[in-house]
Protein backbone atom coordinates (compact mmCIF):
# COMPACT_ATOMS: atom_id res chain seq x y z
CA UNK A 1 0.00 0.00 0.00
CA UNK A 2 1.14 3.51 -0.92
CA UNK A 3 2.31 5.95 1.52
CA UNK A 4 1.15 9.50 2.43
CA UNK A 5 2.03 11.09 -1.15
CA UNK A 6 -0.21 9.19 -2.61
CA UNK A 7 -2.93 11.33 -4.17
CA UNK A 8 -5.56 9.83 -2.92
CA UNK A 9 -4.96 9.53 0.92
CA UNK A 10 -6.85 11.69 2.84
CA UNK A 11 -6.26 14.25 5.22
CA UNK A 12 -8.61 14.26 8.65
CA UNK A 13 -8.96 15.97 12.26
CA UNK A 14 -8.24 13.93 15.13
CA UNK A 15 -10.44 10.58 15.09
CA UNK A 16 -10.81 10.94 18.86
CA UNK A 17 -11.90 14.59 20.15
CA UNK A 18 -12.42 16.25 16.12
CA UNK A 19 -9.34 19.11 17.10
CA UNK A 20 -7.35 19.68 14.46
CA UNK A 21 -4.40 21.19 16.22
CA UNK A 22 -1.05 18.85 15.64
CA UNK A 23 2.54 18.42 16.41
CA UNK A 24 4.49 15.84 13.91
CA UNK A 25 5.70 12.61 15.73
CA UNK A 26 7.69 11.15 13.07
CA UNK A 27 7.67 9.06 9.53
CA UNK A 28 7.51 5.51 8.80
CA UNK A 29 6.84 3.34 6.07
CA UNK A 30 6.03 6.54 3.91
CA UNK A 31 3.77 8.00 6.20
CA UNK A 32 3.69 11.06 8.68
CA UNK A 33 2.24 10.02 12.07
CA UNK A 34 0.97 13.59 14.35
CA UNK A 35 0.33 14.05 17.79
CA UNK A 36 -3.13 15.20 18.52
CA UNK A 37 -2.59 18.48 20.80
CA UNK A 38 -5.87 18.62 22.69
CA UNK A 39 -6.37 15.12 23.48
CA UNK A 40 -2.68 13.11 22.48
CA UNK A 41 -3.96 10.74 20.25
CA UNK A 42 -1.30 9.40 17.88
CA UNK A 43 -2.75 8.87 14.46
CA UNK A 44 -1.38 8.63 10.60
CA UNK A 45 -2.49 11.77 8.51
CA UNK A 46 -3.12 11.76 5.60
CA UNK A 47 -4.62 8.15 5.44
CA UNK A 48 -5.14 5.72 3.11
CA UNK A 49 -8.95 5.41 1.98
CA UNK A 50 -11.21 3.01 3.41
CA UNK A 51 -11.74 1.32 0.04
CA UNK A 52 -7.70 0.99 -0.17
CA UNK A 53 -8.02 -0.75 3.28
CA UNK A 54 -10.61 -3.11 2.88
CA UNK A 55 -9.01 -4.44 -0.09
CA UNK A 56 -6.21 -4.82 1.47
CA UNK A 57 -7.21 -6.71 4.43
CA UNK A 58 -9.39 -8.84 2.21
CA UNK A 59 -6.83 -9.81 -0.21
CA UNK A 60 -3.36 -9.12 1.10
CA UNK A 61 -3.04 -9.02 5.14
CA UNK A 62 -3.42 -12.71 5.77
CA UNK A 63 -1.80 -13.85 2.86
CA UNK A 64 1.29 -12.08 1.54
CA UNK A 65 4.53 -13.87 3.22
CA UNK A 66 5.85 -11.93 6.31
CA UNK A 67 2.50 -10.03 6.82
CA UNK A 68 1.04 -9.92 10.17
CA UNK A 69 -1.73 -11.40 9.44
CA UNK A 70 -0.18 -14.36 8.61
CA UNK A 71 1.87 -14.59 11.74
CA UNK A 72 -1.54 -14.56 13.60
CA UNK A 73 -2.76 -17.05 11.63
CA UNK A 74 0.23 -19.53 12.01
CA UNK A 75 0.11 -18.47 15.96
CA UNK A 76 -3.41 -19.76 17.25
CA UNK A 77 -2.11 -21.45 20.37
CA UNK A 78 -1.16 -18.13 22.02
CA UNK A 79 -4.09 -16.65 20.35
CA UNK A 80 -6.60 -19.43 22.31
CA UNK A 81 -4.84 -18.19 25.60
CA UNK A 82 -5.65 -14.47 24.89
CA UNK A 83 -8.61 -15.22 24.39
CA UNK A 84 -9.49 -17.03 27.78
CA UNK A 85 -8.34 -14.30 29.79
CA UNK A 86 -10.14 -11.61 28.04
CA UNK A 87 -13.36 -14.11 28.49
CA UNK A 88 -12.96 -13.83 32.52
CA UNK A 89 -13.48 -9.73 31.85
CA UNK A 90 -17.45 -10.37 30.51
CA UNK A 91 -17.82 -12.21 33.73
CA UNK A 92 -19.10 -8.73 35.02
CA UNK A 93 -20.96 -8.36 32.00
CA UNK A 94 -23.61 -10.43 33.76
CA UNK A 95 -25.58 -13.72 31.98
CA UNK A 96 -23.89 -15.19 28.62
CA UNK A 97 -25.91 -14.56 25.58
CA UNK A 98 -25.54 -13.75 22.01
CA UNK A 99 -21.86 -12.45 21.21
CA UNK A 100 -19.99 -10.19 17.42
CA UNK A 101 -16.80 -10.33 17.61
CA UNK A 102 -16.08 -8.14 14.88
CA UNK A 103 -12.43 -8.62 13.05
CA UNK A 104 -12.42 -12.10 14.78
CA UNK A 105 -9.42 -13.26 12.11
CA UNK A 106 -9.10 -17.10 12.30
CA UNK A 107 -11.98 -17.48 15.24
CA UNK A 108 -9.87 -18.01 18.27
CA UNK A 109 -11.62 -15.69 20.37
CA UNK A 110 -15.17 -16.71 19.53
CA UNK A 111 -14.11 -20.10 19.60
CA UNK A 112 -13.32 -19.94 23.39
CA UNK A 113 -16.21 -17.62 23.70
CA UNK A 114 -18.58 -20.42 22.15
CA UNK A 115 -16.87 -23.26 24.14
CA UNK A 116 -17.49 -21.09 27.46
CA UNK A 117 -21.14 -20.72 26.73
CA UNK A 118 -21.41 -18.03 24.71
CA UNK A 119 -23.54 -17.78 21.13
CA UNK A 120 -20.85 -16.37 19.34
CA UNK A 121 -20.75 -15.16 15.17
CA UNK A 122 -17.24 -13.96 13.80
CA UNK A 123 -16.79 -11.22 11.19
CA UNK A 124 -13.97 -11.02 8.55
CA UNK A 125 -13.31 -9.27 5.67
CA UNK A 126 -10.35 -11.97 4.89
CA UNK A 127 -11.68 -14.95 3.03
CA UNK A 128 -8.42 -16.97 4.17
CA UNK A 129 -8.98 -15.79 7.93
CA UNK A 130 -12.67 -16.89 7.85
CA UNK A 131 -12.00 -20.07 6.21
CA UNK A 132 -9.36 -21.47 9.53
CA UNK A 133 -11.95 -19.75 11.81
CA UNK A 134 -15.03 -22.24 10.14
CA UNK A 135 -13.08 -24.74 10.71
CA UNK A 136 -12.82 -24.16 14.16
CA UNK A 137 -16.61 -24.49 14.05
CA UNK A 138 -16.89 -20.43 13.96
CA UNK A 139 -19.92 -19.18 12.01
CA UNK A 140 -18.32 -16.08 10.35
CA UNK A 141 -19.81 -13.52 8.10
CA UNK A 142 -17.69 -12.20 4.99
CA UNK A 143 -18.03 -8.11 3.71
CA UNK A 144 -21.35 -6.35 5.27
CA UNK A 145 -22.72 -6.61 8.44
CA UNK A 146 -26.18 -8.25 8.14
CA UNK A 147 -27.44 -7.69 11.55
CA UNK A 148 -30.54 -5.79 12.68
CA UNK A 149 -29.92 -2.79 15.51
CA UNK A 150 -29.75 -4.85 18.89
CA UNK A 151 -29.00 -8.22 18.23
CA UNK A 152 -26.41 -8.56 20.47
CA UNK A 153 -25.63 -8.83 24.32
CA UNK A 154 -21.80 -8.21 23.80
CA UNK A 155 -19.33 -6.90 20.99
CA UNK A 156 -15.78 -7.47 21.14
CA UNK A 157 -13.00 -5.96 18.95
CA UNK A 158 -9.85 -7.18 19.65
CA UNK A 159 -6.74 -5.09 18.16
CA UNK A 160 -9.18 -3.60 14.90
CA UNK A 161 -9.77 0.07 16.10
CA UNK A 162 -6.11 0.97 15.64
CA UNK A 163 -6.68 -0.35 11.82
CA UNK A 164 -9.51 0.98 10.95
CA UNK A 165 -9.66 4.43 8.52
CA UNK A 166 -12.41 5.69 10.86
CA UNK A 167 -12.44 4.38 14.55
CA UNK A 168 -15.41 6.09 15.63
CA UNK A 169 -17.21 4.81 12.88
CA UNK A 170 -16.22 0.86 13.65
CA UNK A 171 -17.58 2.18 17.32
CA UNK A 172 -20.96 3.37 16.20
CA UNK A 173 -21.66 0.34 14.22
CA UNK A 174 -20.74 -1.72 16.99
CA UNK A 175 -22.97 -0.04 19.37
CA UNK A 176 -25.46 -0.26 16.68
CA UNK A 177 -25.49 -4.01 17.15
CA UNK A 178 -25.47 -4.04 21.14
CA UNK A 179 -29.14 -4.00 23.32
CA UNK A 180 -29.43 -1.32 25.30
CA UNK A 181 -26.89 -1.76 28.00
CA UNK A 182 -25.18 -4.17 26.01
CA UNK A 183 -20.99 -4.35 26.64
CA UNK A 184 -18.41 -3.55 24.02
CA UNK A 185 -15.09 -5.48 25.26
CA UNK A 186 -12.20 -3.51 23.76
CA UNK A 187 -7.99 -4.25 22.64
CA UNK A 188 -5.58 -1.67 21.32
CA UNK A 189 -1.91 -0.61 21.93
CA UNK A 190 -1.34 1.23 24.57
CA UNK A 191 1.20 4.13 23.03
CA UNK A 192 1.42 5.50 26.59
CA UNK A 193 3.27 2.46 27.72
CA UNK A 194 6.85 2.86 29.19
CA UNK A 195 8.44 1.11 26.16
CA UNK A 196 6.24 3.10 23.57
CA UNK A 197 6.85 6.14 25.14
CA UNK A 198 10.62 5.59 25.17
CA UNK A 199 10.65 4.27 21.70
CA UNK A 200 8.43 6.10 19.49
CA UNK A 201 8.24 5.81 16.08
CA UNK A 202 10.45 2.92 16.58
CA UNK A 203 8.42 0.60 18.55
CA UNK A 204 6.57 -2.17 16.77
CA UNK A 205 3.48 -1.07 17.62
CA UNK A 206 4.06 1.83 14.88
CA UNK A 207 3.53 0.17 11.79
CA UNK A 208 1.51 2.21 8.98
CA UNK A 209 -0.34 1.57 7.03
CA UNK A 210 -1.71 -1.55 9.54
CA UNK A 211 -1.86 0.62 12.36
CA UNK A 212 -3.50 4.20 11.61
CA UNK A 213 -4.17 5.05 15.53
CA UNK A 214 -1.99 5.17 18.32
CA UNK A 215 -4.31 5.53 21.97
CA UNK A 216 -3.59 6.84 25.13
CA UNK A 217 -5.86 5.45 27.80
CA UNK A 218 -7.22 9.34 27.91
CA UNK A 219 -7.28 9.60 23.90
CA UNK A 220 -9.47 6.21 23.91
CA UNK A 221 -11.66 7.19 27.06
CA UNK A 222 -12.50 10.08 25.22
CA UNK A 223 -13.61 8.07 22.02
CA UNK A 224 -15.53 5.80 23.70
CA UNK A 225 -17.40 8.62 25.34
CA UNK A 226 -18.06 10.93 22.43
CA UNK A 227 -19.24 6.90 20.45
CA UNK A 228 -21.86 6.90 22.92
CA UNK A 229 -20.07 4.47 26.13
CA UNK A 230 -19.75 4.21 29.42
CA UNK A 231 -16.42 2.77 30.34
CA UNK A 232 -16.21 0.41 33.08
CA UNK A 233 -13.20 -0.83 32.90
CA UNK A 234 -10.06 0.34 31.51
CA UNK A 235 -6.35 -2.23 31.94
CA UNK A 236 -3.26 0.05 30.72
CA UNK A 237 -1.40 -3.23 30.96
CA UNK A 238 -2.97 -6.36 29.94
CA UNK A 239 -1.45 -9.29 29.95
CA UNK A 240 -1.46 -11.74 26.51
CA UNK A 241 0.01 -15.23 25.98
CA UNK A 242 3.37 -15.58 24.21
CA UNK A 243 5.99 -17.10 22.27
CA UNK A 244 9.32 -15.94 21.55
CA UNK A 245 8.76 -17.25 18.70
CA UNK A 246 5.70 -15.30 17.80
CA UNK A 247 7.15 -11.64 18.90
CA UNK A 248 10.49 -12.48 16.50
CA UNK A 249 7.97 -13.43 13.53
CA UNK A 250 6.10 -10.22 14.46
CA UNK A 251 9.23 -7.34 14.93
CA UNK A 252 10.94 -9.13 11.92
CA UNK A 253 9.75 -6.54 9.42
CA UNK A 254 10.58 -3.34 11.77
CA UNK A 255 12.88 -4.16 13.89
CA UNK A 256 15.09 -6.99 11.48
CA UNK A 257 18.86 -6.07 13.34
CA UNK A 258 17.25 -6.55 16.79
CA UNK A 259 15.15 -9.84 15.73
CA UNK A 260 18.71 -11.72 14.04
CA UNK A 261 20.62 -10.97 16.88
CA UNK A 262 17.80 -12.04 19.41
CA UNK A 263 16.63 -15.03 17.36
CA UNK A 264 20.77 -16.07 16.28
CA UNK A 265 21.69 -16.17 20.38
CA UNK A 266 18.90 -18.12 21.03
CA UNK A 267 17.76 -20.15 17.61
CA UNK A 268 19.42 -23.40 19.49
CA UNK A 269 16.76 -23.05 22.21
CA UNK A 270 13.53 -24.58 20.17
CA UNK A 271 12.13 -25.21 23.59
CA UNK A 272 12.25 -21.60 24.94
CA UNK A 273 11.60 -20.08 22.02
CA UNK A 274 7.97 -21.79 21.82
CA UNK A 275 7.05 -21.91 25.40
CA UNK A 276 3.96 -19.96 26.05
CA UNK A 277 4.28 -17.70 28.57
CA UNK A 278 1.86 -14.58 30.96
CA UNK A 279 3.36 -11.28 29.96
CA UNK A 280 2.25 -8.08 31.19
CA UNK A 281 2.13 -6.05 27.96
CA UNK A 282 1.73 -2.30 27.06
CA UNK A 283 -2.23 -3.37 25.90
CA UNK A 284 -5.31 -0.86 26.60
CA UNK A 285 -8.45 -3.51 27.16
CA UNK A 286 -11.51 -1.34 28.10
CA UNK A 287 -14.83 -3.14 28.86
CA UNK A 288 -17.53 -0.44 28.24
CA UNK A 289 -21.61 -0.58 28.36
CA UNK A 290 -23.64 1.10 25.76
CA UNK A 291 -24.81 4.39 27.48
Amino acid sequence: MTGANDKTAAWIVCPACGEDRTEPLGRKNGFAIWRCGACGLGYVNPRPQPAQLAEWYKKEYFVLAGATGVSHLRHGAVKLATATLRLKLLQTAGSKGRLADIGCGGGFFAAAAAAGGWTAVGLEPSPEAAGLARRQGVGVVLEAVPFADGRFDVVTLFDVVEHVSSPATCLAEARRLLVPGGHLLLEAPNMAGWLPSVLGVRHPFVRPPEHLTYFTPGSLRRLLERSGYRVDTLLTSAPKVLTLDYVLELSRPTNPLATALIGGTLGRWEALRRRPVKVPMDSLVALATRA
